[in-house]
């Protein structure tokens, strides 16, 4: 009598190997459509999502410096500055040379209120690209903030050594010499950018501050009345207009009392 020998069934060496590349390629293509998505999101939360996935299966310095721009811009676009911060300096330890992301880093500093750490990041990025305009105006306006007004003129004044066009260094080196006291050089140099530029607002809505503290209130009432049609949330804006008004009403011979 013979007995039958059940052999049990092999899987093929190509088999095999299908099953274990599978995987391996699902992963892949998860990683590249988050690649794709990171770039073309245009909501902070979904770009933000979508670089995350990328991120975590990248080594790449080129991908992940582009990975960690992105991300870091979109935590920037929500105010989430803290993660704003630790994106732009994981984009510095990978490339510590370009100016732009030490500015990128300065201003989520600065939406945090850390001045001091922001004004290193100033410096490193003027000493990176001393040929470039907007080194000097990042710092400038940090200086600004600070309130030091006269090294914060010497940046905007370097800044339009390089770009003489850019009106915008020009309204804030103008605002600029308004707080030193220097409000009818301001007033001139603003209406010379109006004058270039008629529908520049912030032109206007600088001039009109200007104007404000020269204690011509008529000047500033038509320059911050403009300002305030085009943007009515300004609240600056809003409360100064409200100050001139209430001036304006009592100075107004309507307002004196009559005399019998």
């Amino acid at each position: 009598m013979f007995m039958r020998v059940l052999k049990t069934p092999t899987i093929s060496f190509v088999a095999l190997l299908v099953l274990a590349i599978a995987p391996l390629a699902a992963e892949a293509q998860s990683v590249a459509n988050a690649l794709a998505m990171c770039k073309a999101s245009k909501i902070a939360l979904d770009k933000i999502k979508y670089c995350s996935i990328a991120l975590e299966h990248t080594s790449d310095r080129i991908s992940l410096e582009r990975l960690y721009l992105r991300r870091g811009n979109s935590f920037m676009e929500l105010s989430r500055f803290s993660e704003a911060v630790k994106d732009f300096s994981s984009l510095i330890r990978i490339n510590p040379r370009v100016a732009g992301y030490f500015d990128n880093r300065l201003v989520a500093l600065r939406g945090l209120g850390l001045n001091q750490e922001a004004l290193a990041d100033a410096n490193a990025e003027v000493s990176l690209a001393p040929d470039k305009a907007f080194v000097y105006r990042s710092r400038g306006l940090l200086l600004e903030t600070l309130q030091k007004y006269d090294v914060a003129l010497r940046d905007f004044d370097q800044g339009l050594s390089i770009n003489p066009a850019d009106n915008g260094l020009v309204i804030d080196r103008a605002r600029i010499k308004s707080k030193m006291g220097r409000t009818r050089e301001a007033i001139n140099e603003l209406t010379q950018v109006i004058t270039a530029e008629p529908s520049n607002l912030a032109a206007y809505r600088e001039r009109g501050m200007a104007y404000v503290a020269a204690g011509d209130l008529d000047g500033a009432l038509s320059d911050l009345s403009f300002v305030a049609r085009t943007a009515p949330n300004d609240q600056e804006v809003t409360s100064t207009l409200e100050i001139i008004r209430a001036r304006n009403q009592q100075t107004s011979p309507s307002a004196a009392p009559s005399q019998n």
